[in-house]
């Protein structure tokens, strides 16, 4: 047997074989358009902190803090969901409204206020 070896580089390759070398050039690839490039998409980094607060008429508040853009989404027992501006922050405080809807607390405790005026106080679970 008469083993061959090709190294190929290019559209030429080179056939070893038998003590001979040959240059033999190789039929053209496919043309398979432009080499595939990545994609990124730019999309700015959030930080968004969820918490579950009870509050002590029952009601049931899950909120997303979200600090990149300064907002709470906050999501009331099947309620639509309220998205409130940040306009405070000051040692561990927050302060979360649109002028009808309050949320404002620190640390793990909160108050939400509604349209109606009524305040109700809240505790993470």
């Amino acid at each position: 047997m008469n083993p061959k070896l090709i190294l190929m580089t290019g559209s030429i390759g080179l056939l070893i074989g038998g003590g001979q070398a040959a240059a033999q050039a190789l039929p053209p690839a496919e043309d398979a358009g432009p080499p595939p490039i990545a994609v990124t998409t730019a999309v700015p980094d959030q930080i968004v902190n969820t918490e579950f607060y009870d509050c002590k008429n029952g009601t049931s508040l899950t909120v997303h803090f979200n600090d990149s853009i300064g907002n709470a989404t906050i999501a009331r027992d099947g309620r639509p969901e309220l998205t409130l501006p940040q306009v405070d922050t000051h040692n561990a405080t927050f302060d979360y409204t649109d002028g009808t809807h309050d949320f404002r607390g620190k640390h793990e405790n909160a108050t939400w206020s509604t349209s109606t005026g009524t305040s109700i106080k809240c505790q993470i679970e």
